[in-house]
């Protein structure tokens, strides 16, 4: 395979970047950046959990989130913290990504510890999630597991969504959507928001919303059932609804998003949703330098349409066309037998 090699033309200067793989302008940039920047900062992924595997190349598994954040010039490690007793010391921030089972109590303690201790970490949460890591988070005036997200009538390119696929274009002013006015849709989310009466609210900032005509389903049981059906009662959680928080305490920043979806490889390219998660994870480790909407690569593209634009396109492609094109062609037929 092709590598190009990255180094100082001065030989006092012993540093060198490489790149072996997806020699292309983005990784090329990246890795000037790198050079320039020196040694990156070290973040731990927590693992052991039912956690997306960073190596994993379908459609729901982390590679090309894993080869986004090296690009930022981050180290990423897999930890198990049950075989080290707890999250290391040279770490700069500590991933949670989506665990589908519940942590053990000194797992819980070591992050707990770790965040009050001036640590930062970064959240990927889903609705349906263990309930100890939903608590855990209450500990710092953050909600969520409460719901999951219905937007409705929204359609792709792609055909007619579930409803769970809510589109965001709307942000709070905050380091990480500075300048940010761009599009991220997520997939099967559940609300994150500050909790109320919270005596931490001065630390805490929600950071983007869901469209006004979104709810919170609270019925989840319905909703995943085999019959599976969403419907807005009193008992839901109207729009729009908080997809993420942010907490700074001193030293101590962590970001709580309510999906882990809009970052798996068949996700992590559609939109702006790659420069919103690099931007939190920067933000999270004080890189605010960072923060920024990245150089344009091809991505898909996705764009929300109403039903009845839909229903209309529906009307003219599989019905109105064709037939158009029989009576043209009938109309042909018999003028050439007159």
């Amino acid at each position: 395979n092709a590598t190009v090699v990255f180094s100082y033309e001065d030989p006092s200067i012993d540093k060198q970047v490489r790149i072996v793989r997806g020699i292309d302008e983005q990784n090329i940039v990246n890795g000037i950046i790198r050079l320039e920047r020196g040694e990156g900062k070290k973040v731990y992924y927590l693992a052991g959990h039912g956690e997306p595997k960073l190596s994993d190349q379908t459609e729901s598994g982390f590679i090309f989130l894993k080869e986004a954040i090296a690009g930022e010039n981050v180290e990423l490690n897999k930890l198990l913290m049950t075989s080290n007793g707890g999250i290391p010391a040279d770490a700069n921030a500590l991933i949670l990504a989506s665990p589908t089972t519940g942590l053990l109590a000194e797992e819980r303690k070591h992050i707990l510890n770790y965040i009050n201790n001036g640590g930062k970490a970064l959240f990927l949460l889903d609705p349906r999630g263990p309930a100890d890591v939903y608590s855990l988070l209450r500990n710092f005036g953050i909600v969520a597991g409460e719901d999951t997200i219905i937007e409705p009538g929204l359609k792709t390119r792609e055909g007619p969504s579930l409803g769970v696929r809510p589109r965001v274009d709307t942000y709070a002013d905050h380091p990480v959507n500075q300048g940010f006015n761009e599009s991220t849709v997520f997939d099967v989310a559940t609300s994150v928001r500050i909790k109320k009466n919270s005596k931490l609210k001065d630390k805490l900032t929600e950071l983007l919303y869901t469209s006004k005509e979104s709810w919170g389903e609270t019925n989840q049981d319905l909703l995943y059932g085999e019959q599976s059906a969403a419907e807005l009662t009193d008992r839901d959680l109207p729009g729009p609804r908080p997809l993420a928080v942010a907490y700074e305490d001193k030293s101590t920043r962590l970001l709580v998003f309510g999906d882990s979806d809009f970052v798996n490889n068949a996700n992590i390219r559609l939109l702006f949703n790659r420069d919103l998660f690099l931007n939190g994870l920067n933000w999270v480790l004080g890189q605010e330098d960072r923060v920024t909407i990245r150089s344009r690569t091809l991505r898909n593209s996705l764009s929300g349409i109403t039903a009845n634009q839909f229903n209309m396109m529906f009307v003219l492609t599989v019905i109105f066309i064709p037939e158009a094109i029989v009576l043209f062609g009938f109309y042909f037929w018999w003028s050439r037998n007159q």
